[in-house]
């Protein structure tokens, strides 16, 4: 069977409403795979990235998960090099959620990117080339996360020890 694509959905979470003491739910955000999707950071830099259109860190060794989610407002993303980043994992790729015109991703060997980072871009559908060569930690969960991506063009899967 076909797998539909799907958008976050709203779960309500409780907080406490002021000077009540009474929980009121708040919206949280779940991806298709029904994986929270925590809401996305502001950057301390908005001006720089809201228009930024090519965002190249290649080589970048020390970039951690927690370094790239402080670019949040990547809106106008059209191309992420990330080649090389040894240490990112998975959840700073969060910071491309809302970079809906992002069609160039380059992952090439980040060797501890996970699993986890495949399924948080699988819901950009603008992708049309992907590139995952040397990232060994990948496994088939990570082609099932990107079998909804019908827009790509560019597949590298080399040197992957799926």
């Amino acid at each position: 069977s076909q797998r539909i694509p799907t958008t976050p959905t709203k779960m309500p979470a409780a907080t406490l409403e002021p000077n009540t003491g009474i929980s009121a739910p708040q919206p949280e955000y779940y991806d298709s795979h029904k994986m929270y999707v925590p809401p996305q950071p502001q950057s301390p830099w908005p001006n720089i990235t809201t228009q930024l259109k090519v965002l190249d860190l290649r080589g970048s060794q020390r970039l951690t998960d927690r370094g790239l989610l402080q670019l949040g407002g990547l809106n106008a993303l059209e191309v992420a090099k990330l080649d090389n980043c040894h240490s990112i994992q998975g959840r700073g790729l969060l910071v491309l959620s809302n970079s809906e015109r992002l069609h160039t991703l380059s992952l090439a060997s980040c060797r501890r990117i996970t699993d986890e980072a495949i399924v948080n871009i699988s819901h950009l559908f603008s992708l049309t080339a992907l590139t995952l060569d040397g990232c060994r930690c990948l496994t088939d969960r990570s082609l099932s996360a990107i079998s909804d991506l019908f827009q790509l063009q560019k597949l590298d899967l080399s040197q992957c020890d799926m």
